[in-house]
């Protein structure tokens, strides 16, 4: 899961049912639901959507179980009931009192869910059914339908400020996993950013230094600046014997100027060294961004400060 996805899904509410079904938050305006038999392939993705803010409300309660190949969930919020009964074998799925005959299709998009009895079938669709490995993160699998990546609406904002609305980009791990949406700059950076941490964990020293512009830079303290692409993959092969085990990075402040952005935050990595002993850092960063003549964000300059 992406640092983004496992913030927000722990804030608001990240249910996950051992009989084979996962809900977590996708926007201020949709949970998402996805069933698996076998946990490998995606039988059912339920894309819950009701009014911005509508879940918020802790769930009072959750149950779900099965008998022989009929799974069945049902998630409380507030006085909202979600309900859905799938049957693996006819897969026909009872979702909030509406009968549904899936055939091939694996994906049902529900409207009006914050309103109990109002509760519509937007419709289906189908996707490929393969689950990620980051699963269970739906975000994956959001991403690889623009019509259900629009239908979330990831720039849904609540209609009072909260400590979770003031945290959240729901626009930014969509566009990390390659979801063509409308979003705002800021979550073009962010995006960015999340590639950025994912190639570092993967240790991806060509795709890292990618990531920088022509005359963009590394700077660290007590060092000096690494410059341009080639030195920086050259610089960062040094640590080939190195294993990045986690990599954190949450940007506090993004700031977009035209074809230009700034960003500060936190970061957090454990790397287990050639010895085998972990080593912990942590600290602030500061990112400089440039937007190139095909779109694409890079580091123009990146530097940290490692906590003293």
């Amino acid at each position: 899961m992406t640092w983004a996805g496992a913030i927000l899904a722990f804030a608001a509410g990240l249910h996950g049912i051992p009989a084979g079904g996962v809900t977590q938050p996708v926007s201020e305006a949709a949970l998402a639901t996805t069933i698996s038999e076998d946990g490998v392939t995606l039988d059912l993705l339920i894309v819950w959507k009701g009014a911005p803010g509508w879940f918020h409300q802790m769930p009072r309660a959750e149950s779900a179980g099965g008998s022989g190949r009929t799974y069945h969930e049902s998630l409380t919020y507030g006085n909202l009931q979600l309900d859905v009964q799938f049957n693996f074998a006819t897969r026909v799925a009872q979702i909030m009192g509406h009968r549904v005959a899936l055939g091939t299709d694996n994906v049902v998009l529900v409207d009006g869910v914050d309103v109990q009895g109002r509760s519509r079938i937007a419709g289906t669709l189908t996707i490929e059914a393969t689950l990620s490995d980051s699963h269970p993160d739906v975000t994956p699998l959001i991403a690889r339908s623009s019509q259900i990546a629009n239908y979330v609406d990831c720039g849904a904002k609540p209609p009072t400020p909260g400590p979770i609305a003031d945290m959240s980009d729901w626009c930014a791990p969509l566009l990390a996993e390659g979801a063509q949406i409308t979003a705002p700059p800021e979550s073009h950076v962010r995006a960015a950013l999340q590639r950025y941490v994912r190639l570092v964990g993967q240790m991806d020293h060509a795709g890292i230094a990618a990531m920088f512009a022509p005359d963009g830079e590394i700077v660290n303290p007590g060092r000096d600046a690494v410059k341009g692409p080639a030195a920086i993959e050259a610089f960062l092969k040094q640590f080939s014997e190195y294993h990045v085990v986690n990599e954190m990075m949450v940007p506090k402040t993004t700031r977009v100027d035209g074809d230009r952005a700034t960003q500060e935050g936190t970061f957090r990595q454990r790397v287990r060294g050639p010895d085998g002993n972990m080593i912990d850092v942590s600290g602030a960063f500061a990112l400089d961004w440039i937007r190139d003549a095909a779109g694409v964000w890079r580091i123009q300059r990146a530097a940290t400060r490692p906590d003293r």
